[in-house]
């Protein structure tokens, strides 16, 4: 098995990317409470709400991994302006869940928001993988 050459900020990325997957495990399990418990009662969605707030920390935590995996793709026009499209996406992702925590957004406009957002991230990933693998890097 190969394995990759370590450069300054794999540590950081890799403690961010436990991160995520530990703040992607909290949100399938309340959403899964969410719809298991509070929907049925139509309420109070306190579940819910944990689920957006872990939704928010997962976007902020899931950038200092993408910009180390784009520290390793082969450096072109479309891979910089991926960064920021990406980066971006979080952002706004991570804002809209966070806004709709404090009820400054509506579901609707939040969800839109998110999945838009997630698009993004998984269509980057998908391209930055393919573009490693054809580098051989």
């Amino acid at each position: 098995m190969d394995v990759l050459a370590w450069i300054p900020g794999d540590r950081t990325a890799a403690r961010a990317a436990y991160a995520a997957a530990g703040l992607g495990a909290v949100g399938v399990a309340t959403l899964g409470a969410m719809y298991a418990v509070e929907v049925p009662r139509n309420g109070p969605y306190v579940f819910g709400t944990i689920n957006d707030a872990t939704g928010a920390l997962f976007n902020l935590a899931a950038i200092p991994v993408i910009l180390q995996v784009h520290r390793r793709l082969p450096r072109t026009v479309a891979s910089e302006a991926g960064k920021w499209v990406v980066t971006a996406s979080c952002a706004a992702g991570s804002a809209s869940s966070f806004l709709l925590v404090v009820k400054q957004l509506d579901f609707n406009s939040s969800t839109v928001v998110s999945v838009a957002a997630m698009t993004v991230q998984a269509a980057w990933f998908l391209l930055a993988h393919r573009a490693l693998l054809a580098s051989g890097a």
